[in-house]
């Protein structure tokens, strides 16, 4: 066995490519961390392995969407109307890849064509809802050189995902860090200076009440901001009850919503922070709160 490079005389040898150089500005030579060579395990591939991780975690949050579309009963049902059938299958299709997916992830050691063959299921039922692609668009295993089939196959699958499920909405999850205060990341590679901010927030009070209560009492900003808004008594990033929100938000039903004024120093040191503290007052019986970004 030798390394040999692209450049070399290769008819006497049986060869497979590990491995793709490149120059650097410099004028030196780097791996290329993004190639994907012929390997028996999910895991030889940083890059497979990555792309896995970044599908569950979209697959995760269009099915948060689709679920958010429709009413739960308290025994943990979900209930489909009669005009609902494309969601259905759309949510069939999202959850069974997902649990399909999951496995691969958690089990890098097996084979990729193993990750390729669910890729292209994932991809054929999604061709259900989007002619965006046609059947003979997806392309072929090629163990011997994967990279470029992949590469295909994960652009198709993001490509119908969005276009049949939408991607502009994002959940902020919200931690309380202490009591009242709930710290929320923004993920500067789905979220950007175009985002909108949304807070949905239910309780055990009059909606009116609720609705008046909210932009006064709440306050959300930079983590640094907020603590500093408490002390002192000002308001945080300005909150206004939104009548009616984009269409990418699934509307819960008992829920109020509250868009994030998108201007002004504390809203840029928030955007600039990549993170966000939210601070409610206690006092306020059976709350639920969500975050939400939607993205233009």
């Amino acid at each position: 066995m030798k390394l040999l490079t692209d450049d070399t005389p290769r008819d006497p040898y049986v060869t497979v490519p590990v491995a793709r150089v490149r120059r650097t500005p410099t004028g030196g030579f780097e791996l290329d961390e993004d190639f994907i060579p012929s390997c028996a395990h999910i895991d030889a591939s940083p890059t497979l392995y990555r792309e896995l991780r970044g599908l569950l975690d979209s697959l995760q949050a269009k099915v948060d969407a689709l679920y958010g579309l429709h009413r739960q009963s308290s025994q943990h049902i979900i209930e489909f109307r009669s005009g609902d059938i494309a969601s259905f299958w759309l949510l069939h299709t999202a959850c069974s890849s997902f649990g399909a997916l999951s496995h691969l992830f958690h089990h890098p050691q097996l084979h990729p064509e193993r990750l390729y063959q669910e890729l292209l299921r994932m991809a054929g039922a999604l061709l259900t809802f989007s002619n965006a692609y046609q059947l003979n668009d997806l392309p072929r295993y090629n163990h011997a050189a994967p990279e470029a089939c992949f590469q295909r196959l994960f652009q198709i699958v993001r490509d119908l995902l969005d276009t049949v499920i939408s991607a502009r909405y994002f959940k902020i999850a919200l931690t309380e860090v202490k009591p009242s205060f709930h710290l929320g990341r923004i993920d500067s590679q789905r979220i950007d200076e175009n985002a909108a901010f949304y807070l949905s927030v239910s309780a055990d009070m009059p909606g009116p009440e609720l609705v008046q209560t909210v932009p006064v009492r709440f306050k959300i900003g930079a983590p640094d901001d907020v603590e500093k808004c408490v002390l002192s008594a000002l308001p945080g990033v300005k909150l206004t009850h939104a009548a009616q929100v984009p269409a990418a938000i699934p509307v819960r039903p008992g829920s109020y919503y509250f868009a994030l004024e998108a201007r002004g120093p504390l809203y840029e040191r928030m955007l600039k922070a990549q993170s966000m503290m939210l601070y409610v007052p206690s006092g306020i019986d059976d709350l639920k709160m969500e975050l939400v970004a939607v993205t233009s």
